[in-house]
């Protein structure tokens, strides 16, 4: 967001990887987005929580862009999908210790905690809920689709649930399918060349860059940054890591709650939660 002022008067379109909600709501002509923004995250896993019979939840966000933004949008779709935040907590970006928020909540009639934040800090929270033997359920953001997460939590990763897309799980995607075989692909190329698996985040960079590449491929005449910016509104139907991308004038994101499936962390590595 701090660039946007620049973007917009050197009139260059921009791919963003960044998954804030500000970003591409409201529209702005030269600014698109790769992930999933926290208008389609946030309604998913108030579904899933309402379909588990949770009513009640304890929020916990960073104080930075990402979790304001997420505690923004969860606040106001909570009421909409029939959760009630109980208790709505937040430290400070670089923290290394809260408890102290993590106790109001479990003093609070939450059964559950969310916490959005998309950082370090993720690890640190889950530690401090099995410190404090809270008994309910952990679910975090798309922000956490890391393996960093999951070597920095340890043990206290087992059994946290965050919503994301489907490339952890290539064959969420459905095998057999183009989805399917572009993600594949991916994954054995991205493995090859750096010896692990990808995270989401290397998705959403593919993605940034062959939304690019796609639509600078149909420009007709000399590719400048307007008929490129044009073009890149155009993308319909584009099979990418992160979903299936189709922008439109009031729509840079492109995606829906159909590019998402709810992941759980079981002995290290990531299952589709049942």
């Amino acid at each position: 967001m701090a660039v946007r002022g620049d973007v917009q008067r050197a009139g260059i379109p921009q791919v963003s990887m960044a998954g804030g909600t500000v970003i591409t709501s409201p529209v702005d002509p030269q600014v698109f987005a790769t992930p999933w923004s926290n208008l389609i995250v946030v309604p998913f896993t108030l579904d899933y929580l309402k379909a588990q019979g949770i009513t009640k939840i304890g929020l916990i966000s960073e104080n930075g862009g990402f979790g304001t933004d997420g505690q923004k949008v969860l606040t106001a779709a909570a009421p909409k999908a029939g959760v009630e935040i109980v208790a709505d907590e937040m430290f400070n970006v670089g923290d290394t210790d809260m408890t102290a928020q993590l106790t109001k909540i479990k003093g609070s009639e939450a059964q559950a905690i969310v916490m959005w934040t998309a950082g370090k800090e993720a690890a640190i929270i889950a530690k401090n809920v099995q410190d404090l033997a809270i008994d309910l359920p952990l679910y975090g953001s798309h922000g956490i689709a890391r393996r960093e997460f999951i070597e920095g939590a340890g043990a206290a990763a087992e059994g946290v649930r965050f919503a994301a897309g489907k490339i952890l799980l290539p064959e969420a995607y459905g095998e057999g399918s183009e989805a399917y075989t572009v993600a594949t692909d991916f994954v054995d190329r991205y493995t090859t060349a750096y010896g692990e698996a990808p995270s989401t985040f290397a998705g959403h960079a593919y993605d940034a860059l062959y939304l690019i590449v796609e639509a600078a491929g149909r420009v007709q005449g000399e590719l400048t940054p307007a008929a490129l910016r044009d073009e890149i509104e155009k993308t319909a139907g584009f099979i990418g890591i992160g979903g299936t991308f189709t922008l439109s004038p009031e729509d840079h994101n492109g995606m829906s709650a159909s590019d998402l499936t709810m992941y759980q962390i079981s002995n290290g590595e990531w299952i589709s939660a049942q």
